[in-house]
């Protein structure tokens, strides 16, 4: 018994020992080996998925919490050999599941990308740099979490995409479904609702629900920069999360079928598994639906628009496991939307035959350019580089008029091996964004209530297809103590107001943040911030 409590007391001391002496600029501090050892699960130094990893413990108070404060620095000291300087470009609050995430890229590497998305002190996350090294954020248990480079040599395998097959039903609920026209509510083109859905196994797999959330936001934010990355003035909206006890045992399937057959299910409304989930997507109005399932079968799945049409509507819906690291599940995850708004791949995976919207509709590989080094954009199988290894993937859609390290990453329109993603996903905006309409309302409010001493709420606030918004802020704090901070979209401060307040004023965008941060002072009745859609 002695001997045992000498161990614990000297793993203590060295755990104290390696926290408070690790660089203060650093984002994880080491475990002790003999804690490593003891939280080991199924991720472990024997998959071959892996080269190495470490646990890790993470020192939150580093992440920055204002949204003024991107272009912040921090290092991600990832193992002895590994340290990058992680430039935060975007800091993003979801008020659906109490998850921040930062994404951003390594200082100074320009086809790098990183993406940390925290819950309650749960963190998943990957740091992609332009040399193609990948770096898994895991979550492991009890606070702990797993820093994991990632084997590249072994991707996990993508499948096809299905052209679906139009139903009897399907027909008869086209005759009395249709694009809303002038007078109707539609949603503007810049804006889809996406719900994800995973499975009871899923979340167990990832951590819990926590790991998740962080998960599911980390993935969100990914495909927002897609976005942002082409140059294509579209965003998309996290409506819902919901979890189904879907079952994982399927006598006489291999996991390929099972992958198969639970897309199948997913998307079938009388198949007697999660047939909930349409009415759920019709509540929340969620014109994109992606399952997430543990299941090595494949690495993610959807239905293609091969013909532009809200008949689609019925088909938008992917699958994507995340059995995998959370870095290819984050790949995979936009991948599969972009097959549900109307793109294939590349023209090596399609053998040069067109499954997609239009002539142009493909994802581009080069194994020549982009520093040398050669690039797949998202729609691109970079496993078919004529050059191996020489062709990591980056976080863009397909176009001619945007170069990467002074190549253009696609082939214009008219041309015979034309790959225009970003030209699809315009094309096809209204559309998508019309699977579901009407769900957005026009006006969202904030009330605070009343504040005690030392308090720091926030909210965001945020109309989905909104372009510019009417704020009214409207209450009382104690003046000189408790201030009211507003910040647009891009985190920049725009108002911080005290005592007797009712302002109004105009803002670009559809989105802002309010915060309320009180002092040692007096209980007051606090604030009412609403935003309003202008027309």
């Amino acid at each position: 018994m002695t001997f045992i409590k000498m161990i614990f007391t000297i793993s203590f001391v060295f755990s104290f020992y390696t926290s408070v002496y690790a660089n203060s600029e650093d984002l994880f501090s080491d475990t002790i080996p003999l804690y490593a050892i003891q939280a080991k699960d199924t991720n472990n130094h024997t998959d071959t998925t892996m080269l190495r990893s470490k646990k890790v413990n993470i020192n939150f108070s580093l992440l920055p919490q204002e949204l003024s404060e991107t272009n912040t620095t921090i290092f991600l000291n990832l193992f002895d050999d590994v340290k990058y300087p992680f430039m935060i470009t975007k800091i993003e609050h979801s008020s659906l599941s109490n998850t921040t995430t930062w994404s951003g890229n390594i200082k100074g590497d320009k086809g790098s990308n990183v993406v940390i998305s925290v819950t309650n002190n749960v963190a998943i996350g990957s740091i992609h740099t332009g040399t193609n090294k990948i770096y898994n954020i895991e979550y492991i248990q009890n606070h702990m979490h797993q820093i994991e480079e990632v084997n590249t040599s072994m991707q996990p395998p993508m499948l096809d995409p299905i052209i679906p097959q139009e139903t009897e039903e399907d027909s008869l609920n086209h005759l009395h479904r249709s694009l809303p026209t002038e007078g109707k509510s539609a949603d503007a083109a810049n804006a889809f609702n996406i719900m994800y859905v995973y499975t009871t196994a899923a979340r167990k797999t990832v951590g819990g629900t926590n790991a998740m959330q962080s998960l599911i936001n980390s993935m969100v934010s990914y495909i927002n920069t897609s976005f942002s990355n082409s140059h294509m003035n579209i965003r998309v909206h996290l409506v819902q999360t919901i979890e189904v006890a879907y079952p994982t045992d399927y006598p006489g399937l291999n996991s390929k079928k099972k992958f198969l057959k639970s897309l199948e299910r997913f998307k079938g409304k009388h198949e007697g598994y999660m047939d909930n989930i349409h009415t759920i997507r019709n509540q929340y109005k969620a014109d994109l639906v992606q399952l997430l399932v543990a299941n090595k079968g494949g690495l993610g799945r959807g239905y293609i628009m091969s013909k532009p049409s809200h008949h689609f509507e019925s088909s938008a819906f992917s699958i994507v496991s995340i059995s995998y690291k959370s870095f290819y599940s984050r790949v995979a995850s936009v991948h599969e939307f972009g097959h549900n708004m109307g793109v294939s791949h590349d023209r090596i995976t399609d053998h040069n035959h067109n499954k997609g919207s239009f002539a142009y509709s493909h994802g581009y590989l080069n194994a020549n350019g982009g520093h040398g080094k050669g690039f797949s954009t998202i729609m691109a199988y970079s496993q078919n580089c004529p050059i191996a290894k020489q062709c990591p993937r980056i976080n863009y859609w397909s176009t001619p008029t945007l170069t990467y390290y002074h190549t253009p990453i696609g082939i214009p329109k008219g041309n015979s091996q034309a790959a225009d993603a970003k030209r699809t996903i315009l094309n096809n905006a209204n559309i998508v964004a019309n699977f579901r309409s009407g769900a957005h309302p026009s006006k969202t409010t904030w009330v605070t209530g009343r504040y005690h001493n030392n308090e720091d709420r926030n909210k965001t606030l945020y109309i989905s297809g909104a372009q510019k918004l009417k704020v009214k802020i409207k209450g009382h704090t104690e003046r000189g103590y408790d201030y009211v901070y507003i910040y647009n979209a891009h985190g920049q401060l725009i108002k911080m107001l005290d005592g007797n307040i009712n302002k109004t004023f105009i803002l670009t965008g559809s989105s802002i943040k309010a915060r309320l941060k009180t002092d040692y002072s007096v209980v007051a009745s606090g604030v009412t911030v609403s935003i309003t859609k202008i027309k």
